[in-house]
């Protein structure tokens, strides 16, 4: 993944991107500029993290006990076949969301201490 420039492409963009809105959010005052530039890095960190975990299959012994016990309603309530082709869309999707939020998150987290010496 990191060696994909897509992935610094997407971070770079990412970084910019919520730089600005945190710039122009905080009109303009450093004080506030550093707060919400803080928070934005803690909610880029908490995304890329939920993403990690989905992506690392934690849920799947929840979702196969689920699956066992609603087993007879999951017959007579089948499945479409587009939601099943939607589970491998998401799959790729945590794996390229996880490093970039957790990447620009933590230069958000990092520049806002930065920015309080």
């Amino acid at each position: 993944m990191f060696k994909n420039p897509v992935y610094y492409r997407t971070s770079a963009f990412l970084f910019l991107i919520s730089f600005l809105l945190v710039f122009v959010i905080s009109g303009f005052n450093l004080l506030r500029f550093v707060n919400t530039l803080f928070l934005t890095g803690l909610t880029l960190l908490m995304i890329g993290s939920v993403a990690l975990i989905i992506q690392s299959g934690f849920f799947t012994v929840f979702i196969s006990g689920f699956r066992k016990i609603m087993q007879s309603q999951e017959e007579v309530y089948s499945e479409p076949e587009s939601s099943k082709s939607s589970n491998k869309k998401q799959s790729s999707w945590t794996q390229w969301i996880s490093p970039v939020c957790l990447t620009v998150g933590l230069i958000h987290t990092l520049l806002s201490y930065l920015l309080l010496l």
